[in-house]
């Protein structure tokens, strides 16, 4: 049996969806003031990484807790939700099978409690 991360092409493919999908959300002018202070490149490596062990690649995630990487930045549902959705629509793009942006999106959302917080994390 293959694994989702085998599914959808390995390690260039992730490579090429990430960067498809930043374009998407740095063009975004709800989403883009969350990034004005990152390094780019660096949160690309660390996607990469992050997207690599949620699909189940040879990979291990070294960077900050999903926690500790997004608290105070006062990101709310609905930003995550915009999130999602252009996720959705990059991996649609990229012709993968409904099934598996299903599954990416279901693995992905597991972290959405630690992107979002506790409304304790935000006061």
């Amino acid at each position: 049996m293959t694994t989702l991360y085998e599914r959808i092409g390995g390690r260039d493919a992730i490579a090429e969806l990430v960067a498809d999908f930043y374009e998407r959300v740095l063009a975004d002018q709800e989403l883009a003031p969350f990034f004005t202070s990152a390094s780019i490149e660096r949160l690309r490596s660390m996607q990469l990484e992050f997207f690599t062990t949620a699909t189940g690649g040879p990979q291990t995630y070294s960077g900050l807790s999903i926690r500790d990487a997004h608290a105070g930045r006062a990101i709310g549902s609905r930003q995550l939700t915009h999130f999602v959705d252009h996720l959705v629509a990059t991996l649609k793009e990229r012709g993968l099978e409904r099934d598996d942006v299903d599954e990416i999106v279901r693995r992905i959302g597991l972290a959405a409690d630690d992107v979002i917080g506790s409304p304790t994390d935000t006061e």
